[in-house]
């Protein structure tokens, strides 16, 4: 309902357009999902699995396995993430100056752009950069998608995503 929006707005940003095949979450009648398990179908004609919660101690990490290796990204470093080409060792590779000019805080380097963009154009400058409706529409279809598919989590499913 919070977060989970703007993960799979990444999502779609970094692979393009996704269905959703199957969406299981805890919500109860009337309340708001706390652990939820979402699976994928994107227009590449690759799949993949997100779990998000609010109740369970997870790895905060985007695991991107591909044909020729794998990139990892952690929620907790907004200065790079983690390639491995062919089975080869993991190298970090640098996405920003570690110089102090990008916010270090995952917070506030998740926010920072769109922080200042929304200023400027609330002082009237060229909003360049600034997402627009139709591009947030995108995950906001997901999200709906994904509720009207609703089934109960259960553990097995959980546990063969973690």
């Amino acid at each position: 309902m919070d977060a989970g929006a703007h993960d799979l707005d990444l999502l779609l940003w970094w692979l393009g357009e996704a269905d959703v095949l199957r969406y299981a979450d805890d919500c109860v009648a009337g309340g708001v999902e706390c652990d939820c398990a979402l699976e994928l179908h994107l227009g590449s004609g690759a799949r993949g699995t997100m779990r998000l919660s609010r109740s369970a101690d997870l790895n905060n990490v985007f695991h991107i396995v591909c044909e020729r290796g794998v990139l990892t990204w952690n929620y907790d470093d907004a200065l790079g993430f983690r390639l491995a080409l062919n089975g080869t060792a993991q190298m970090y590779c640098a996405v920003a100056p570690a110089n102090g000019s990008f916010a270090r805080n995952r917070y506030l380097a998740a926010f920072q752009v769109q922080l200042e963009t929304f200023a400027g154009a609330c002082r009237n400058r060229d909003p360049e950069g600034l997402v627009n409706a139709v591009d947030a529409r995108h995950s906001v279809h997901l999200v709906e998608a994904a509720y009207s598919l609703r089934e109960p989590l259960n553990l097995p499913w959980l546990q063969s995503i973690d």
